[in-house]
């Protein structure tokens, strides 16, 4: 679940929740983001791997 600070339009990237494998809206940046918080989730959570897998498929990761 995240969560969003007062005023801001965004919700915060931060909070990420580990179970929540759904990330709208990705991009190459966001997707590197997750994956260096979330790399010591072992074995890799949910979230890493739609990372993961995101960079995967746009050629940008192997």
């Amino acid at each position: 679940m995240t969560t969003q600070q007062v005023g801001s339009p965004r919700p915060s990237w931060v909070d990420d929740d580990c179970q929540d494998g759904s990330i709208h809206p990705i991009t190459h940046v966001r997707a590197e983001g997750i994956l260096a918080i979330h790399a010591t989730c072992e074995p890799p959570c949910p979230r890493a791997q739609s990372a993961r897998r995101y960079l995967e498929n746009s050629g940008t990761r192997t």
